[in-house]
């Protein structure tokens, strides 16, 4: 079975099409927001809540949160290490090779030299370099 498809940056037929609301609620909501209506009682009882709503959110971001921010960074640490533990995760990109290698190029040549493996004798050479006669480029 082969696909047609060639391009894979593009859309396939009706990929594009996504019937959601989620943006326009959310905006309907921000564009609703009263941060003025929200006071002292509804904080405290946003920060009672073990679970919240999207309305004791909004009270913890209004004004009348701010003499609580240290009640409500406590709460978050709380919830952080309720859901990730202590534990920290890092991920990094890392390459790990036993050989190497350089590669010298010039208009005479390529020469490709391979570093030893850990643990084997180095042994020097005795190799003669070209001599180009046009580049004048010699082994210093």
């Amino acid at each position: 079975m082969s696909n047609p498809r060639t391009n894979h940056m593009e859309y396939m037929e009706g990929m594009e099409v996504l019937d959601s609301d989620i943006m326009d609620r959310v905006l309907d909501a921000m564009n609703e927001y009263d941060y003025s209506r929200y006071t002292e009682q509804n904080v405290l009882a946003a920060l009672a809540h073990d679970i919240r709503t999207p309305e004791d959110f909004a009270a913890l971001l209004s004004p009348a949160a701010q003499p609580y921010l240290e009640e409500m960074a406590q709460a978050a640490r709380l919830e952080t290490r309720r859901h990730f533990g202590n534990s920290v995760n890092m991920f990094t990109p890392i390459y790990i090779s036993t050989t190497a290698k350089t590669t010298a190029s010039t208009a005479a040549s390529t020469v490709t030299i391979p570093s030893a493996e850990p643990g084997l004798r180095r042994r020097k050479s005795k190799r003669r370099w070209p001599r180009s006669q046009k580049q004048g480029w010699k082994k210093s």
